[in-house]
């Protein structure tokens, strides 16, 4: 994936976020104290733990709120599950490599940590556009209702 598209998914990501988060802290206030209060704390967990879980897959950026080379690389290391990208140090171009102080079965180390932490069916980044949307006409049903 390319630096370019993996900023703007990411900034559609955030995008989707952000209005999910947005409209959670506008409902909650309106709801506060009832069971529905109650669901939208778990609906809202979920959203955060789906980030952390998009985070870890290598579809968001773990450092900055914005893909760098450096953090571009780690991604695609961690979609690289078998290997067949990155074999060793000398398939990672050569300006990034001083990001990894290890010799060579060091970087296999890291290789096979950062390729089993991303799932093997990682959380899609459509879900908080999902949740958001659902949460979009929940809200406006409710405005209809007032």
């Amino acid at each position: 994936m390319s630096l370019d598209r993996a900023n703007e998914i990411l900034r559609n990501y955030n995008q989707c976020y952000e209005q999910f988060d947005t409209l959670h802290k506008s409902l909650s206030r309106i709801f506060a104290g009832t069971l529905l209060a109650q669901e939208m704390r778990i609906i809202s967990a979920c959203i955060e733990q789906a980030y952390e879980c998009n985070v870890d897959a290598g579809w968001l950026p773990e450092e900055e709120n914005v893909f760098n080379e450096f953090e571009l690389l780690v991604a695609n290391i961690k979609h690289d599950g078998r290997g067949r990208h990155y074999k060793g140090l000398s398939d990672v171009p050569e300006h990034l490599r001083q990001g990894f102080d290890q010799d060579e079965q060091d970087f296999h180390d890291l290789d096979f940590d950062l390729a089993t932490k991303a799932f093997t069916k990682p959380v899609q980044i459509e879900l908080i556009g999902a949740v958001a949307d659902q949460s979009t006409e929940f809200g406006e049903a409710i405005v209809k209702l007032s």
